[in-house]
């Protein structure tokens, strides 16, 4: 039985793709700054695999609900990527969610990790209630969601630069 016949999820499919393509075949291309930019497969799996391995480290485990708010890129993509590899489920927030609509959604998921970008600096902002306690750092805070779990807030940079 081939591989591509097996590939139920979009990691296995990712997983498929980075072996069966050449690995300097372009998987994707964003525009920074004007320029279009192109990363391969093996740039795209790395990417992923240490999304998913930063995630890992910082605690996530399979099962985890972590919600996500940030722009349609690359390192967006990776995270999903990375997220469902390791059996995590992703709960979307929209950019322009108000802090109050983010807050909810946050605590009523049932989240464990949030992997954001500046969008949480705004909701500590906006809204210094709706969480227990928010460090001046996004990267990492101690918000309690209704099961009184802890809640860790990341950016997608400090995951790849803890491993």
């Amino acid at each position: 039985m081939n591989m591509e016949a097996t590939a139920a999820t979009i990691p296995q499919y990712f997983l498929l793709q980075k072996r069966i393509q050449p690995p300097d075949k372009i998987a994707l291309r964003q525009k920074e700054f004007g320029i279009w930019r192109e990363f391969n497969w093996t740039e795209s799996y790395e990417a992923a695999r240490d999304i998913a391995m930063g995630l890992i480290a910082l605690g996530v485990q399979r099962g985890d609900t972590i919600c996500t708010i940030g722009d349609n890129d690359r390192q967006y993509l990776w995270a999903y990527i990375g997220l469902q590899a390791i059996g995590a489920t992703q709960v979307g927030l929209f950019t322009d969610a108000t802090p109050a609509e983010i807050a909810y959604i946050i605590q009523h998921s049932d989240a464990t990790f949030v992997l954001a970008k500046d969008k949480l600096v705004t909701v500590r902002y906006h809204e210094p209630r709706a969480f227990e306690t928010f460090p001046m750092r996004a990267e990492a805070a101690d918000l309690k969601c209704n099961n009184g779990q802890s809640i860790l807030i990341g950016l997608l940079e400090a995951i790849v630069d803890r491993l």
